[in-house]
């Protein structure tokens, strides 16, 4: 949760720079870009969140997403054209959009099955790692973008979905990580008695 708030807490108040002052792109293009990966994400989530209810390991959705973002943040980072961003924000970047409800609703049905009574509190826990990103991440990205250049920050984004990415890999050390609906279940798993 801490990588996915880093990564959207370096990028964000960066991407007008890199994709108006430094790569020549109109107010007009700028803003359909924008609009663009606002409309990917939410088909992309929409299309995510009913998947997690029908797939057995929500773990692969969240992989996804995380490589995704990933792409997205080094094609920009590394191509440096208008082509390249575009592609990134309309097709690679709302995978990355989604990361955080994937993170957050597997997190959440993981707790619910496994320490019902801790639920609340370690969901609590992982918005105060995603809110952590947001209050440390920008000071770090400013001076990047101030003493090499904007293109940085998208280093530091897709560093953090690569280390996402990385994390959710280690998951299946654990066999009590994989959530989803048993094979041969069309319904989603009962929550436990009592859980919100």
């Amino acid at each position: 949760m801490f990588f996915s708030g880093a990564s959207f807490a370096a990028m964000t108040p960066y991407r007008a720079i890199v994709g108006v002052e430094t790569l020549g792109l109109s107010n007009a293009a700028f803003g359909l870009i924008i609009a663009l990966n606002v409309i990917g994400g939410l088909l992309i989530s929409v299309l995510l969140g009913w998947l997690s209810d029908n797939v057995n390991d929500r773990r692969i959705l969240a992989l996804i997403c995380a490589i995704g973002g990933a792409l997205g943040f080094v094609l920009v980072w590394g191509l440096r054209t208008p082509v390249g961003y575009a592609t990134a924000f309309c097709l690679l970047i709302p995978f990355g959009n989604a990361l955080f409800s994937q993170s957050f609703s597997m997190s959440r049905a993981f707790y619910d099955r496994e320490e019902p009574d801790r639920s609340q509190l370690m969901m609590s826990f992982l918005r105060t790692g995603f809110t952590l990103a947001w209050i440390g991440v920008p000071p770090l990205a400013g001076w990047l973008a101030a003493s090499q250049s904007a293109y940085a920050v998208f280093g530091i984004s897709a560093v953090a979905h690569v280390g996402c990415s990385i994390a959710i890999v280690l998951l299946w050390t654990d066999p009590r990580s994989k959530v989803g609906v048993p094979k041969g279940d069309n319904a989603p798993a009962e929550r436990p008695k009592g859980a919100a």
